[in-house]
C-alpha cells in the first residue's frame, strides 16, 4: 500500500511540475505584450496620484479625476465623451510621440523636454522586433523610453533626423489613448511645473519625465 501511494504522488508531482513549466513557457514565449503590460502596471501604481491624473483634467474639462486604465484611454468609457483633436504628431505621457508617415507607418521620437535631459548611450530594438503601448521602445543609459504604439520596429535612428523608430501598427491600431491638440499644451505646462521642483537635476528630470 505504501509503494502504492509513493508511486501514485510520484506521478503526481511530476504531471503538476509539467503543467507549471508549460504554463510558464506559454507567459514568457507566448506574451511579450503581457510582460511589457506588467512592467508598465507596475511602474504607474508607483506615481504620485496627482501624477496618475486624467488627461482631461490637465485641459480642464473636467474638475479631478484619476486615470483608471494607466493612461490607456482606449479601453476607457468616459473618454469618447469628451472632445476629440486632429493632428498628425501624437504625444504619449511618457514623453515619446508618433507622427504618421502616411506610408502605413509612424517615426517614433522624444519631445523637446525629454531630449533636453536624456544622456547615456542608446539601446534601439532590433528591425523585427515589436514594440507595446507602454512596453520599451528603446533604453537610454539605465532608462526605459515607452512605446506610444504597437507594432513592428521597420527601421531604427540615432534621432539626428527627429526620429529613433519608424513602427508599422499592428492592424486597428488605435490612438485614443495619445494626446493631441491643445490637451499638449496643458499637459507640458504640467510637467514643466513638475521638472522646475528638481532644482535644475537633469538626471532626475529624466526619470521624471519617463516615469521612471
Amino acid at each position: 500500500m505504501l509503494i502504492f501511494l509513493g508511486a501514485f504522488f510520484c506521478v503526481a508531482a511530476v504531471v503538476a511540475g509539467t503543467l507549471a513549466v508549460v504554463a510558464v513557457r506559454g507567459i514568457l514565449d507566448g506574451a511579450p505584450e503581457r510582460i511589457a503590460a506588467i512592467q508598465w502596471h507596475s511602474d504607474f501604481s508607483d506615481l504620485l496620484s496627482a501624477d496618475r491624473c486624467c488627461r482631461h483634467v490637465l485641459t480642464g474639462e473636467i474638475d479631478t479625476r484619476e486615470c483608471p486604465n494607466e493612461f490607456d484611454c482606449r479601453r476607457c468609457s468616459e473618454h469618447p465623451r469628451h472632445a476629440q483633436y486632429n493632428g498628425d504628431r501624437l504625444y504619449h505621457r511618457g514623453h515619446a510621440c508618433a507622427q504618421w508617415n502616411g506610408d502605413g507607418s509612424y517615426n517614433v521620437t522624444l519631445d523637446d523636454a525629454a531630449r533636453g535631459v536624456i544622456r547615456g548611450p542608446l539601446q534601439l530594438p532590433e528591425v523585427g522586433s515589436v514594440v507595446f503601448v507602454n512596453g520599451t521602445a528603446w533604453k537610454a543609459g539605465d532608462l526605459r523610453v515607452l512605446s506610444p504604439v504597437t507594432g513592428e520596429v521597420i527601421a531604427t535612428a540615432d534621432g539626428s533626423d527627429g526620429w529613433y523608430l519608424r513602427v508599422r501598427p499592428e492592424t486597428g491600431f488605435r490612438t485614443d489613448h495619445l494626446l493631441r491638440g491643445p490637451e499638449v499644451e496643458a499637459w507640458e505646462r504640467y510637467e514643466a511645473e513638475r521638472v522646475s521642483r528638481l532644482n535644475e537635476d537633469p538626471d532626475a528630470a529624466a526619470r521624471l519625465l519617463l516615469n521612471a
